[in-house]
């Protein structure tokens, strides 16, 4: 668990304190490392701390980039479908920062300004407050590279139907085409994400009624890879499913896969500091002759049908920061 850090107030030397400055310097070159840039040293015995440029560029970065990181208190969006990641004005009320940015003053006896300190600016205790609340905000961000999909060691197979077009026939009859050539396809072994869907589409030209049809499903296993990092986390691997580049009627079904619209928490990971390289849980099955995906309503006169979903894998690492 990361150790708070030092309160200001209790620097030994009034802002010349340089293991509480350094504090600070650490906790910006960890974020940095979190987020695959480079480090930063640590301030030394004769280094020009009072240089505003060095502080400036601090608070530049945590305006700039707190976009990155997403609340480690909260961190699924309320509508379920995706990560909580900060804005500025979110980030600055979870750091208890004033709305309107860093504090800043030019004179002693000034009330406060705010917004990042500039040349003739005070450094006063104030600067290095508002710099430990913005990073000690700061935990959480998205795994990198993000969680994928693999076969793991099976032969798992995806089948899939092109658009079979037919005209002068009914939406039954359509489907059945379908469903003939579904069991005539050898599945393809493919290293592929979870997903069960139909979807159709019906025009008239001319005398003549024209649908077309498809079926697909594959299923996978969420594949976590994360390089060793000198920085301990705890990995948390996501799932959701939707129904995306579809248009028309489009209607949410797992097919009996359990895979929900939302969020869901599928493996965590402990916290470390070494390579991972793990697989999730399996989801979706295998297709199958004469198995078809649920069909589709049959679609509108020059529309589109789908149902089903298609899986997305989203992770997130929380990092044990040496100061938060």
């Amino acid at each position: 668990m990361s150790a708070s850090f030092t309160s200001v107030a209790n620097w030994t030397k009034e802002g010349q304190d340089l293991v509480g400055a350094n504090q600070i310097v650490l906790a910006y070159s960890e974020r940095r490392q979190s987020l695959r840039q480079s480090a930063v040293d640590p301030l030394a015995v004769g280094d020009n701390a009072q240089d505003t440029t060095f502080w400036y560029d601090m608070q530049e970065w945590l305006e700039d980039t707190c976009t990155s990181f997403v609340d480690w208190t909260n961190p699924i969006r309320d509508d379920g479908t995706w990560f909580r990641y900060f804005d500025i004005d979110t980030w600055r009320t979870k750091a208890g920062l004033n709305a309107s940015g860093f504090r800043r003053k030019a004179n002693m006896g000034d009330a406060f300004s705010y917004g990042r300190i500039q040349s003739g600016d005070i450094r006063g205790l104030w600067c290095f407050e508002d710099l430990q609340k913005g990073f000690g905000a700061l935990r959480m961000n998205a795994m990198y590279p993000q969680p994928g999909w693999d076969r793991n060691g099976e032969t798992l197979t995806r089948r899939s139907t092109s658009t079979l077009v037919y005209t002068g026939i009914t939406w039954a009859q359509e489907k059945t085409n379908v469903e003939n050539y579904w069991d005539g396809l050898t599945g393809q072994t493919v290293d592929s994400s979870a997903s069960c869907w139909s979807d159709g589409f019906y025009r008239k030209s001319g005398a003549d009624d024209e649908w077309g049809g498809r079926l697909s499903q594959t299923c996978g296993y969420p594949h976590i890879i994360h390089a060793a990092q000198t920085i301990p986390r705890t990995l948390t691997i996501y799932l959701k499913g939707n129904m995306s580049g579809f248009s028309g009627d489009v209607v949410y079904d797992d097919n009996g896969d359990g895979v929900s619209e939302t969020m869901t928490l599928k493996k965590t990971v402990a916290e470390g500091t070494g390579a991972i390289d793990e697989f999730g849980s399996k989801v979706g099955r295998t297709p199958a002759n004469g198995v078809y995906p649920v069909w589709c309503n049959e679609p509108a006169l020059d529309a589109e049908s789908a149902r089903g979903y298609q899986s997305y894998l989203g992770g997130l690492a929380q990092w044990n920061f040496t100061n938060a």
